[in-house]
């Protein structure tokens, strides 16, 4: 038996909308969208290049250091870990990259946090490097 509208309003029962599938996941995903490094890279608006401690000068510490970080709405780094690469490098290219800003990422023209991964390198093969005390 189908019941007229109003008769389901004096019911006590109300006509939602269902939520489409993006509505549904936008309001309940509290984690970052994961987006490859190589594009987040490319909305990288300042970036400072990392001081390679006299230490690591010192001993030609070559290597690579992989970072997880979070990039917030306005692009700004919110957080920021070292995930693997030699542990002379690693403090230092974390305060480097925590102050890199990114064009804000957009996902159906709204701004979204971001997990990305950063890989910064540095080679002490050929100097010539700057001498420490």
């Amino acid at each position: 038996m189908r019941l007229p509208i109003a008769a389901l309003l004096i019911l006590g029962f109300t006509l939602q909308p269902t939520p489409s599938r993006s509505q549904e996941t936008s309001s309940t995903a509290q984690e970052p969208l994961r987006v490859a490094g190589g594009i987040m890279a490319g909305n990288i608006l300042s970036k400072k290049m990392p001081v390679v401690p006299c230490e690591a000068l010192k001993q030609h510490v070559n290597g690579i250091v992989v970072m997880r970080v979070v990039i917030g709405k306005d692009g700004r780094v919110k957080e920021i870990a070292a995930i693997s690469g030699p542990e002379l490098l690693r403090a230092s290219f974390v305060e480097s990259v925590r102050q890199w800003t990114y064009k804000p990422y957009l996902l159906n023209g709204v701004p979204v946090e971001v997990e990305t991964t950063v890989t910064e390198s540095v080679n002490m093969n050929g100097g010539p490097y700057p001498q420490c005390p």
